[in-house]
């Protein structure tokens, strides 16, 4: 979901997520996807899909709530084996 920052009042969470408005808990893409958890925390997913794939690859296959958007799966798909 792609929110401006006029059309709801964002703060941090603090938990799983990066952001939630001051009605409900919900997950937000501020103009990027931005990783939430570990040790590339606030990066941009497809920063570390160019730099680090395998770490984009294992938090797809272990971090429950971490889901990668088709263009994403698709950037990982080609880094990872080289075609779609």
């Amino acid at each position: 979901m792609v929110v401006s920052c006029e059309s709801v009042k964002l703060v941090p969470c603090g938990k799983h997520c990066l952001f939630k408005s001051n009605r409900s808990h919900k997950f937000f893409n501020i103009m990027a996807h931005i990783l939430t958890f570990g040790k590339y925390k606030y990066q941009k997913v497809a920063d570390m899909i160019d730099s680090n794939p395998q770490y984009i690859d294992w938090a797809r296959k272990n971090v429950p709530y971490f889901k990668l958007t088709p263009q994403e799966s698709q950037k990982l798909a080609i880094k990872l084996h080289g075609s779609y």
